[in-house]
């Protein structure tokens, strides 16, 4: 055991003994350098410019004038209104309540109609963003009759013929006015992302 010990402290000890003799020949052998003498060393000042650059305000900012309103200006075409269909009153009835002829709108009504059906659209292959707004006219018996598209941000034809389809096949809650069931519009929003 005590002869390994000395033989490594013998081996490190010539090891280091070598790579000095070798690091003390490379030293010597290396060219030495040479320290050459200029006596012709010039300071070179840097060239500084000098630019004129005008001096600059900066004005506060003001707020932009408040833009005028618009006034209506006569137009030379005669604007023809839409048939509007005169509500009767029955004469034999004390409380005055109006017969009601066609479909109403939902704010008409004492309270908002919930739906009491929904199905989903279909999804489609392509990612589809925006939403769809439909108006829909609700029956005396609950169900959609007919419908009009108030808006349409998806641009997708497809999309929208899913939309309708589900539409028609909802069911409402049916409303009544002044003691009669009543038909009414009502807005139904389709939101996609």
């Amino acid at each position: 055991m005590f002869k390994e010990k000395d033989s490594y402290q013998r081996n490190l000890e010539y090891s280091f003994i070598a790579s000095l003799l070798i690091l003390i020949l490379i030293l010597y052998f290396y060219p030495r350098f040479r320290q050459t003498q200029t006596d012709n060393l010039q300071y070179m000042a840097p060239t500084i410019e000098v630019l004129n650059i005008p001096r600059t305000t900066q004005k506060p900012d003001r707020r932009p004038k408040p833009t005028q309103p618009v006034i209506p200006v006569e137009s030379e075409e005669i604007e023809i209104l839409d048939n509007v269909e005169i509500e009767e009153i029955v004469q034999g009835d004390s409380t005055g309540f109006r017969l009601i002829s066609g479909p109403v709108n939902y704010t008409e009504l004492p309270f908002t109609p919930r739906q009491l059906f929904d199905i989903m659209p279909e999804k489609t292959d392509k990612p589809v963003s925006g939403m769809i707004i439909l108006s829909l006219r609700i029956g005396i018996d609950g169900e959609v009759k007919d419908y009009k598209v108030v808006q349409n941000t998806t641009g997708n034809k497809t999309v929208l013929r899913n939309v309708i389809k589900v539409a028609m096949q909802s069911k409402w809650e049916s409303a009544v006015l002044n003691n009669q069931k009543v038909e009414y519009w009502i807005d139904k929003t389709y939101r996609f992302k």
